[in-house]
Parts: C-alpha cells; structure tokens; sequence
C-alpha cells in the first residue's frame, strides 16, 4: 500500500472514530465498544506502516509517518507521542525514526528526532520514558540563545543522533539524550539521564544522575559482576 493510500486509511479511520465516540455505537457496553475501537485503530495503524500486527493505546500522537519505519509486533500504551520533526519555525529536517520488531513500550512514551533515533529488536521501555536528539535553543557559545526569547521560537539545536541497541530495558522515567548509544542488552534504571556522548557498553546496568554503570554481566561465569568497574571505563563522554 503506498503512502497516499495510507493517509487515506488514517484519515478514515480518524472519521469512523469520531463516529463511534459520539454515537457510543447504538450505546453498546463499554468494554465492546472499547474492544470495536481498539480493533479499527490498530488495524488502520498496522496498515500504516505496512506490517502484520500492532497495538496502541489511545490518544497515540504520531508526527511525520512518513519518516518513521515500524518493525512488526509493535505495542505502545497509552499517551504515546512519535514525533519525526519535518519543520520547525519554517526550517526543514529530514529526519528518521526506525523501530525494530517485538518493541514494546509503555504509557506515556516520547520519542523525537530531527536527525535520526534509532530502536533495535526486543526492546523494552517502561512509562515515562523521554528519547530525542534534539532541544529547543542552543546555550554555549557566541550564538547561544537569549532568555527573552520564548523557547518555542528558538532554533531546535541537534544533538546527535541515538541508537538503543537489540534487548535493551530503559526503566520508568529513563531520558536519553542527543548523541547516546546503548549497547545490546543493557539495562538503563528507572529514572536514569543519559546526557549528549555517552556511549554504554553492551550488556551493562546502569543507574542515577550523573549515570554510573552498576554490573555488567560476565558471559564466563553468566552473572551480573560488580568487579573491575570503573565510572564509564568503556564510555565515550564528549
């Protein structure tokens, strides 16, 4: 199905959604009507993005479809918002979201990119979860932004581009920055800040602001080890 098609479809579906939600359906239970609706919304959102199967929760806010590429067995909660930035202040972008398959994520799930974010196979992200490369304003140098400026009409300031590797688990509350990478299997704790160049090696646990590795695992005796750790000995801090 191509993209106009699949405009079509969204628009469609926005439509037949409007009418179950006014006309409760002939007044219909709750629970089916919900059931109907969930049915629709993932069906037309599946076909979307051209795979076999997804699930989203409700008031899901995706921006720029069209830079966004979603792996199959893809599940979001509730209050998602997927933002592929194409224009900001009437400057353009060309940016690009890519979600691997068997991704889930939580309530409350924000993901933005000006440049390029991306999510591998298996992830898992808990509610809350903040992932951009980018902010409003620049604040170091000659042309930082003045304060007096609403922060809406600053430039967005690209801060590198994002790559969570496959089986990654960002906990509740987790922000990762412009310019992080994370390593295949890493766990990130609940409430943890990933700033711009921080590079986490692979199957490492991590935790706190600023954020340390806690354990890694070791593939020779197959535990979490707190052994021979230093801050960010294998991390890249720019």
């Amino acid at each position: 199905m191509n993209r106009d098609n699949k405009r079509k479809f969204a628009s469609l579906f926005n439509r037949i959604s409007d009418i179950l939600r006014n006309e409760r359906l002939l007044m219909l239970p709750g629970c089916l009507y919900r059931a109907i609706l969930y049915r629709l919304r993932n069906f037309f959102f599946a076909q979307l993005f051209g795979i076999k199967k997804a699930h989203f929760g409700f008031h899901a806010r995706l921006i720029g479809t069209k830079n966004i590429t979603l792996g199959n067995n893809f599940s979001a909660g509730h209050l998602l918002w997927l933002e592929a930035v194409v224009e900001h202040n009437t400057i353009y972008y060309n940016p690009q979201i890519t979600i691997g398959e068997n991704v889930s994520l939580s309530d409350c799930v924000h993901i933005a990119a000006i440049n390029k974010i991306t999510i591998g196979n298996g992830v898992l992200v808990g509610s809350k979860v903040l992932i951009t490369d980018h902010n409003h304003g620049l604040y170091t140098g000659e042309k930082a932004d003045n304060p007096m400026t609403p922060p809406n009409k600053r430039l967005l300031n690209d801060m590198g581009q994002v790559v969570v590797e496959d089986n990654v688990f960002l906990g509740d509350g987790v922000i990762v920055m412009g310019g992080v990478y994370i390593g295949r299997g890493s766990i990130i704790a609940a409430g943890t800040l990933l700033k711009k160049g921080t590079k986490v090696p692979a199957a490492c646990i991590v935790a706190g602001n600023p954020a340390k590795i806690i354990k890694q695992f070791d593939p020779s005796i197959g535990i979490w080890s707190h052994k021979n750790l230093n801050l960010f000995d294998d991390m890249e801090q720019k």
